[in-house]
């Protein structure tokens, strides 16, 4: 008997110890089963709109009273900027020793339109797939999964 795979897409690649473990438990605990591969399908969750100079300039300014407001938090931000990218690097590792991802990575949600992975079954699950502050992603809502079952039609 073949063995069932299963594609989960979540938020797990923000470096950030919440979501990293959390895919990581998903995956293992449909592991356990007998007959289950699993695989973290590597989405980043990229825009596809490139932002001019001028258009940034605009959203700064618009957040201005905010930035003022959480003066802290923004400076915080930047006094870590460099400690933050030096831990990245162990999220990388992290990832490659523990958590075993798709063989495509995808940027965009066009990508996995065009191109979707194909597995038996398809996994969304976060917290953040379902709080309106992260924003709207199709994908966690597994909209490219309907392309993939009509390219994977077995008969």
């Amino acid at each position: 008997m073949k063995n069932k795979r299963i594609g989960i897409v979540t938020y797990f690649y923000f470096d950030n110890y919440g979501t990293m473990l959390q895919a990581l438990a998903t995956q293992l605990l449909f592991e356990k089963f007998d007959g289950i591969e699993t695989e973290v399908i590597d989405y980043r969750f990229g825009e596809k709109t490139i932002v001019s100079n001028w258009s940034l300039l605009k959203i700064r300014l618009r957040r201005f009273l905010v930035y003022l407001k959480e003066w802290k938090r923004v400076l915080a931000t930047m006094k870590y900027a460099k400690d933050k990218q030096k831990r990245n690097v162990y999220f990388e590792q992290f990832v490659k020793k523990n958590v075993r991802t798709s063989n495509l990575t995808y940027y965009y949600d066009c990508d996995l339109m065009h191109n979707p992975p194909l597995y038996d079954l398809y996994l969304t699950g976060s917290d953040q797939t379902w709080s309106p502050k992260i924003g709207f992603s199709s994908v966690l809502f597994l909209n490219f999964a309907a392309c993939a079952a009509e390219i994977g039609i077995r008969r």
